[in-house]
């Protein structure tokens, strides 16, 4: 019965090693939660973004333009 007595000198080299794979692992999946959050708002299409952000020609202004400089409207190839 004496052989099976908890030594706690015995029990600080394991426990700090499941600790510090506790550790790991946890931290691991916060890193991979991040990079992926990044990775689809990166890749995420906000239409309505992109129509507010689109650029609109007026061709009248183009047409005088194109006058006052000589160039050919429509262009020809």
């Amino acid at each position: 019965m004496n052989n099976f007595r908890i030594n706690y000198k015995k029990m600080i080299y394991p426990g700090t090693l499941v600790l510090t794979i506790i550790i790991i692992i946890v931290s691991a999946m916060l890193t991979i939660g991040f990079l992926t959050a990044g990775l689809n708002a990166a890749f995420d299409v906000n239409k309505s973004a992109l129509e507010l952000g689109a650029v609109k020609i007026d061709i009248e202004s183009y047409k005088l333009t194109a006058k006052k400089l000589n160039i050919p409207y429509p262009a020809t190839p």
